[in-house]
């Protein structure tokens, strides 16, 4: 069925009823109606159906994703993500947002060997490094963060780091 739907592509859109927010639609509801099926749980509890999950509905993600049963994505074909990554309990990854009446579509990628931990939200243009930690409750949004930086729980809200807080790991 992802297939017949027109390719979803990153950039800024006016939110009426228009092509871009028609596909947009379609592949949320798609990736939607999977996790509110009895699939999701079957799907999730294997390394390979998940692998072939995520690509049959067009993330670009490597063999080795860990993820617990309540992580939610949304705009698969829009996420890249690397092998060895987990994904802790409630963490939400979005691609889109509205702002005022556009549609924002920027792609999230997440390096090899991350660790995200419990309810973080990871928002549109947002890019985090190889073996980056980034602590529970953190909500990231059109951020760059290097490799192996280390972001402990609470700290990263709204844009912008308690500077005392953003640490290497080393």
């Amino acid at each position: 069925l992802r297939t017949l739907l027109p390719r979803l592509r990153p950039g800024v859109y006016k939110a009426d009823f228009n092509p871009v927010a028609f596909s947009w639609y379609c592949h949320l509801s798609l990736n939607r109606a999977v996790r509110i099926s009895l699939l999701w749980p079957i799907i999730n509890s294997s390394q390979v159906l998940k692998f072939l999950y995520f690509r049959t509905m067009g993330a670009r993600v490597e063999f080795g994703l860990n993820t617990s049963l309540d992580v939610r994505f949304a705009d698969l074909p829009l996420v890249r993500i690397g092998k060895g990554t987990t994904l802790s309990e409630g963490v939400q990854i979005s691609c889109h947002t509205f702002v005022g009446d556009r549609l924002l579509l920027k792609p999230v990628t997440i390096g090899r060997n991350v660790f995200i931990g419990m309810n973080c939200t990871i928002g549109p243009a947002t890019e985090i490094g190889d073996r980056c930690w980034i602590g529970m409750e953190n909500i990231l949004g059109i951020n760059r963060l290097p490799e192996d930086t280390k972001l402990d729980d609470f700290v990263w809200q709204h844009r912008s780091p308690k500077p005392s807080n953003l640490t290497e790991l080393r």
